[in-house]
């Protein structure tokens, strides 16, 4: 009964302001769907251009193959799964990794088997995961670079990374900024 009085309060100021779409951060579309209060969330679809278009700008500004692997962190989330049906949609030239942030171990395995490729590593959780045992990892891979599509990361977090020697790309207002 909360999750709809919000939704529909939010509809109202959607329409009152005669606005296209509102946004819902963090955990609140995927509670509001796994509730069934709402199915279609227009901004998320949008936020996934977003980051596709990022994506792209990354791998031109680095130079990097059209068959870049792209790890994302946080995968299995709302943003993350959506991410990766567009990739498919899209048809995407290089492998798509998903990385469980509680088990980073996975992302020393993976540079084992890839770390000659090149790699970006997209971050679309909150979840705290940008820690040196991460920047270690990372490192291990010849060719990479961040991206961050998250308000939540710290500027410790983006020095890990930036000391990592990764080149570090946050997405505002859609657009990849190194």
């Amino acid at each position: 009964a909360n999750l709809e009085n919000v939704n529909a309060k939010m509809e109202k100021a959607k329409s009152n302001l005669q606005a296209k779409f509102y946004t819902r951060a963090g955990s609140l579309p995927s509670i509001m769907k796994s509730n069934g209060v709402k199915e279609d969330f227009t901004e998320s679809d949008t936020t996934v251009d977003a980051v596709f278009d990022s994506v792209l700008q990354v791998v031109k500004e680095e130079s990097m193959p059209a068959d870049t692997n792209i790890v994302i962190m946080g995968g299995n989330g709302f943003i993350g799964k959506r991410f990766t049906e567009k990739l498919i949609r899209e048809d995407w030239a290089g492998s798509v990794f998903l990385l469980d942030v509680d088990n980073k171990s996975d992302l020393n395995l993976l540079a084992q088997t890839v770390a000659d490729q090149a790699t970006i590593f997209l971050n679309v959780t909150r979840r705290g995961a940008i820690d040196d045992e991460y920047a270690r990892s990372i490192k291990k891979f010849k060719k990479r670079a961040f991206l961050n599509e998250v308000f939540g990361i710290t500027k410790e977090e983006i020095l890990t990374i930036k000391e990592s020697g990764t080149p570090f790309y946050n997405i505002v207002g859609g657009r990849g900024s190194n």
